[in-house]
């Protein structure tokens, strides 16, 4: 992803965990891509992951991200 594409997701990300909105994430995946839907519950800056219904996500993994009925990317 680019820059401006790294911005969308964050701010994605960011607005799902201050909203309490759903947020669908594509991530990238060895064999398919996956996609991971929920509300952020928890954000790492340091180890660089959030929380999405208990599980751990890198943000290396992202491919794209929207939420609710912001901002999207892919």
């Amino acid at each position: 992803m680019d820059e401006q594409e790294n911005e969308l997701v964050a701010r994605a990300l960011g607005d799902s965990f201050s909203m309490k909105v759903s947020v669908r994430v594509l991530l990238y995946g060895e064999f398919e891509q996956r996609e991971v839907n929920g509300v952020v519950e928890r954000l790492d800056q340091l180890r660089r992951r959030f929380m999405v219904d208990g599980e751990w996500v890198s943000f290396a993994d992202v491919e794209g991200a929207s939420a609710g009925e912001s901002a999207s990317v892919r």
